[in-house]
């Protein structure tokens, strides 16, 4: 039985789950006797209905996962909604999060990002996105992210240092400015 298995780690990529094993997997990882701390569930067809039934796992506050990966999921904005409110209920533990070849959507995106200004979330590294952000709404979320300290995993390496690079150098022309009037 699932529900009484408890573990470390799962590796559920690209089994075909069903709403089922979600609402299953839900129930393992918000079992007050659970050690999961990581469950990789890529390229599994899980949906809106799938995130919703893992998400209600997620705010349970005997939830200790860390690390949930969710890669091309086929999640959309609704999906997006799900995981937000159950990392503001429960924000303690989750620190990695892959939502990468997903279709959040402008909305979905917003949802993530204005919870990573939220400084009870715990989230360390937040994948999204196809390698690069094309739209606007991407362009926007990775630099919220770089502004805010956030590891952007499916950035390219170039994209990534490039933006630290500029905001690096941009504010040591701010502080040498503040320190050109203040006369020192």
């Amino acid at each position: 039985m699932l529900s009484s298995y408890t573990s470390l780690f799962f590796r559920l990529s690209g089994c075909n789950l069903s709403e089922r094993s979600c609402e299953a997997l839900s129930s393992v990882f918000s079992s007050q006797s659970s050690s999961l701390r990581e469950l990789d569930l890529r390229n599994n067809d899980l949906q809106e209905s799938g995130v919703k039934l893992l998400s209600a796992g997620l705010e349970n506050p005997h939830c200790k996962l860390e690390t949930l990966r969710l890669s091309g999921c086929l999640i959309t904005e609704e999906g997006c909604a799900s995981l937000a409110s159950a990392l503001s209920s429960n924000p303690s533990h989750l620190r990695d999060l892959d939502l990468s070849y997903n279709h959040p959507g402008d909305s979905g995106v917003k949802l993530l990002s204005a919870g990573l200004e939220d400084p009870h979330w715990r989230l360390d590294t937040l994948r999204y996105g196809d390698m690069a952000p094309n739209t606007i709404a991407g362009k926007i979320f990775g630099s919220i992210c770089s502004l805010s300290g956030v590891l952007v995993v499916a950035l390219p390496v170039p994209v990534i240092v490039s933006n630290f690079s500029r905001i690096y150098h941009q504010n040591q022309r701010a502080d040498k400015m503040r320190v050109q009037q203040v006369g020192f």
